[in-house]
C-alpha cells in the first residue's frame, strides 16, 4: 500500500477517492460557493466563484507545502474505451522542474456511485509542492466547466496535505468540499465562514461540530 492510500484508510476510513467527498466522510464541511442571487449576471458570480474557492483553498494550504492531487477522468458510458496511455491536461497546470514533479503514478480503475451504474476512470496522481501548481488557474478552469467558459476541467480533482490531513475538493461553480482528520481546521472553517455553508446541508454540519466540541 502507498502512502496515500494509507492515508485515506487510516484517517477516513476509505480506501480510494470519488465524488461525493463531503458524504462519504464522517468529518466535512461542503461550501455553496456559487451564489444564486448573482447569477444573472455572469461576471459578477463567476468572479465571486474564482474568489471563494481561493480563500478556501489559501486557509487549507500554503504556497511550500507539499501536496498530492489526485485525479479521476471518468467515463460515464460503459461501452466508451479507455487510453491508459493518455496524458491529463492537469499536467499543463504542473511545472516541471529539476527535481521531478511529474506524474509517478497512473492507472486504470473501475468504480460504482451505485449498484446498477458501472463508470471506469482513470485515476492521476501526482506529488508535487504547491508553489510548482499552478492552482489558481486549476481552480478556475473547475469552475468554469459547466459554464461554457474556457479554460475549463471536467476532471474530479482532489489536493490533499498528508500532514495537515485534509482534502480540498472544488467539484464545480456551485460547491466545494474540506474533508479533515484534523477537528481544529474544520471547527475554525466552520466558524470564520458559517455563512458560505450549504444550507441544504447545514443541519448535518452543525451535528458534526457538536460531536467535534464534545469529543475534544
Amino acid at each position: 500500500m502507498d502512502l496515500l492510500s494509507d492515508f485515506l484508510l487510516s484517517n477516513f476510513y476509505i480506501d480510494n477517492l470519488y465524488m461525493p467527498l463531503f458524504y462519504r466522510m464522517q468529518y466535512a464541511l461542503r461550501f455553496e460557493i456559487g451564489d444564486p442571487s448573482i447569477n444573472t449576471n455572469k461576471k459578477v458570480y463567476i468572479d465571486n466563484v474564482y474568489l471563494k474557492s481561493l480563500v478556501l483553498f489559501k486557509e487549507v494550504f500554503d504556497d511550500e507545502d507539499e501536496i498530492y492531487i489526485v485525479v479521476n477522468d471518468v467515463i460515464f458510458n460503459e461501452e466508451n474505451s479507455i487510453n491508459i496511455e493518455s496524458k491529463c491536461s492537469i499536467e499543463n497546470y504542473i511545472i516541471k522542474t529539476e527535481d521531478k514533479n511529474a506524474c509517478f503514478d497512473i492507472r486504470k480503475h473501475p468504480y460504482f456511485y451505485d449498484d446498477d451504474l458501472k463508470i471506469k476512470s482513470i485515476q492521476y496522481k501526482y506529488k508535487c509542492r504547491l508553489n510548482n501548481v499552478k492552482y489558481r488557474e486549476i481552480l478556475k478552469a473547475i469552475s468554469n466547466s459547466d459554464l461554457g467558459i474556457k479554460p475549463s476541467i471536467s476532471y474530479e480533482v482532489y489536493f490533499i496535505h498528508i500532514e495537515k490531513q485534509v482534502i480540498y475538493q472544488l467539484y464545480d461553480d456551485r460547491g466545494l468540499d474540506i474533508a479533515s482528520a484534523d477537528r481544529h481546521i474544520l471547527y475554525s472553517l466552520y466558524i470564520k465562514y458559517n455563512d458560505w455553508l450549504l444550507e441544504y446541508d447545514k443541519e448535518r454540519m452543525e451535528g458534526m461540530i457538536k460531536n467535534l466540541t464534545i469529543d475534544g
